[in-house]
């Protein structure tokens, strides 16, 4: 995989603050995204983070996409 992606998770107290990004292969564009909540919806707080609107590029291909 040639992609740049990375996600880091922080426990701040009772939360969890998850850190998300994800960038052109060649580096041109880079997509950063947090969302913070109870530890207890930590699978909800991910889903949130991976569904965020994306633009309209195929971020694996560096393609446009339709």
């Amino acid at each position: 995989c040639q992609v740049p992606l990375a996600v880091f998770a922080e426990l701040q107290g009772g939360d969890l603050r998850i850190s998300g990004m994800v960038g052109m292969p060649d580096g041109s564009q880079m997509l950063r995204a947090d969302r913070s909540g109870p530890v207890s919806r930590v699978d909800p707080l991910s889903a949130a983070l991976a569904d965020l609107p994306r633009p309209a590029f195929d971020v694996a291909t560096g393609t446009e996409s339709a």
